[in-house]
């Protein structure tokens, strides 16, 4: 199981992989431009641990030489390629050539079975999005882990757009790979009130007996 997060704030990536081990993070064009980070700083940053680029150019060759600008910067970069007729073929070639890829923007078991076919390292799926055109956006990931698992598949799935913690909770039980949480979600993941309470009633049931703050 392989927690990323889904930001391109440094400061919190490193800060939660540092602090909660988790294994990386993901960005996409929207969440780097709503951020307005420094692109070349950012591709920098991702070769401390492992990281995921999406490509900007919407052609085979546009996205290859997308490619080829990512890699000059960090070789290791994993690549991320919409499911589109041209990311598809796309995805093929940098697959032939060694390279590994994400095949992201999906909403059916159809365009994974695709991007699988095609050669795709990792997938992800769009949970809530699914969900909000009309589909249950877990069990339609829970399909795409089917066809892995009955065609024998090395493919991974690197579950993305999250609503809540119960979708995680849900994909992760359902033995989805990985999952990369927005950081809203991932603190919502990381504190819990009842256990703050649980904890407050604890302390303060030890101070009214022993007097003291700590152990001894």
């Amino acid at each position: 199981m392989k927690i990323y997060l889904d930001s391109a704030d440094t400061e919190k990536i490193e800060y939660y992989i540092h602090e909660y081990g988790l294994d990386g993070f993901t960005c996409n064009p929207s969440i780097c431009a709503k951020q307005n980070v420094d692109i070349e700083s950012l591709v920098k940053f991702g070769c401390k641990t492992t990281s995921f680029f999406q490509v900007i150019e919407t052609t085979v060759d546009g996205m290859l030489k997308d490619v080829s600008k990512i890699h000059a910067i960090n070789p290791n970069a994993i690549i991320k390629i919409p499911v589109t007729p041209e990311g598809l073929k796309a995805i093929r070639v940098l697959t032939n050539k060694g390279i590994h890829v994400l095949a992201t923007a999906i909403y059916s078991v159809s365009q994974a079975i695709m991007a699988m076919k095609a050669g795709a390292q990792y997938i992800a799926p769009y949970v809530n999005r699914i969900s909000d055109n009309g589909n249950d956006g877990v069990a339609v990931v829970i399909e795409m882990l089917d066809v892995i698992r009955n065609q024998n598949l090395e493919c991974e799935i690197v579950a993305a757009s999250f609503k809540n913690i119960q979708q995680v909770t849900q994909l992760l039980k359902a033995g989805v790979h990985s999952v990369t949480l927005p950081v809203d979600i991932f603190e919502k993941m990381i504190e819990s009130d009842l256990a703050n309470s649980a904890v407050t009633k604890f302390n303060q049931d030890w101070l009214d007996t022993y007097g003291l703050e700590s152990f001894l």
